[in-house]
């Protein structure tokens, strides 16, 4: 897919690290307008309107992970989270 987007040099891998740092710097910038902190949510004086930000944080997340994969942008078949012989247990097991 990373073809269509006019990276024909360049591998999946080096396609991931070059998408991976515009996103991080994207959001590291909103962050720093925004004044986003996850901290403030917790022990900050204006709690209430720090947890809707992170709650909306959440929210972007998931549906923007899904809005991916409905489009054909991602998929999770592959994932091992997806197996059906998936043990359960073992996520209840300390590191």
């Amino acid at each position: 897919m990373f073809e269509t987007l006019g990276f024909d040099d360049t591998t999946a891998r080096e396609a991931s690290v070059w998408f991976a740092l515009a996103l991080g710097l994207g959001f590291g910038v909103l962050a720093q307008i925004t004044r986003f902190c996850f901290r403030r949510a917790v022990v900050g004086d204006d709690r209430r309107a720090a947890a809707g930000v992170r709650f909306a944080a959440l929210a972007t997340a998931v549906l923007g992970t899904q809005a991916a994969v409905a489009v054909g942008w991602i998929s999770f078949e592959g994932h091992r989270f997806m197996a059906a012989g998936l043990p359960w247990l073992a996520f209840s097991r300390a590191g």
